[in-house]
């Protein structure tokens, strides 16, 4: 390199950004305080007494890190979380700042500051989703400790609580956090037997289910959303065989 004698017109740029300080030291030398900004493979510019130079992919800013995910958790109709961590970047790049959920983009972002990101859930159904903050193409590591879950299935009542031996009766299950209306994600289990059928009714708190036969009493109800079970104890009853005399 031939940056000349101390030259006061010396400029360094990182990608589009022109350096906050650039320091002359030698021929060979020369200092850049880089100013805040995001994005990976950045070229380098230099520019002495009119002469300019680049070169390409020379410098990345660190990627971002996810320090904490707070809450972890929201109903299946979605939410909003609050994100810890470092190298989010600048209300400048509002634009090319990221949060996945799992595979989905977050339905809003709110940047705060460097370390702090709000992001405001879809709808949808999980377990144990990784967290990604992605800034002008760099993504943060998955934190194992800092992933994100919907609330687990619940069941507040069904009716009716009994049915034929037969089977094919439907009944209707009311309760929360079935995940997203036409999802094939969503199973009801009575006993250790599932419903030969289960949809969805007419919102997302409504499941039907068409009985499989069976015999027997007290048997526990369970609905499975996207690996998730529901942990209440509802009973499902089958009705007792009839004899008839003649």
């Amino acid at each position: 390199m031939h940056f000349g004698a101390d030259s006061s017109d010396s400029k360094i740029s990182v990608g589009a950004t022109v350096c906050s300080v650039t320091l002359f030291k030698s021929d060979t030398s020369m200092c850049c305080v880089v100013a805040p900004g995001i994005g990976g493979d950045l070229s380098i510019s230099t520019v002495v007494s009119g002469q300019a130079m680049t070169v390409p992919r020379a410098f990345s800013y660190d990627a971002p890190m996810i320090t904490q995910v707070s809450p972890q958790r929201t109903p299946t109709t979605g939410g909003r979380i609050s994100i810890s961590g470092v190298n989010f970047g600048t209300s400048r790049y509002f634009e090319e700042q990221q949060v996945f959920i799992g595979s989905t983009e977050c339905v809003t972002e709110t940047w705060f500051s460097d370390t702090s990101i709000r992001c405001t859930v879809d709808e949808g159904s999980g377990f144990q989703l990784d967290v990604v903050v992605k800034v002008l193409g760099q993504k943060s590591e998955v934190n194992t400790n800092e992933r994100f879950s919907y609330n687990a299935p619940t069941i507040d009542s069904v009716s009716p609580g009994f049915g034929p031996g037969t089977g094919g009766r439907t009944i209707t299950v009311i309760g929360a956090n079935y995940g997203l209306i036409g999802s094939t994600n969503v199973t009801l289990s009575i006993g250790s037997t599932d419903c030969i059928s289960t949809y969805f009714g007419f919102n997302s708190f409504v499941l039907f289910c068409i009985l499989a036969p069976g015999a027997g009493l007290g048997h526990i109800l369970r609905v499975t959303a996207d690996g998730q079970r529901s942990s209440q104890a509802l009973a499902f009853s089958y009705l007792p065989p009839t004899v008839g005399v003649s």
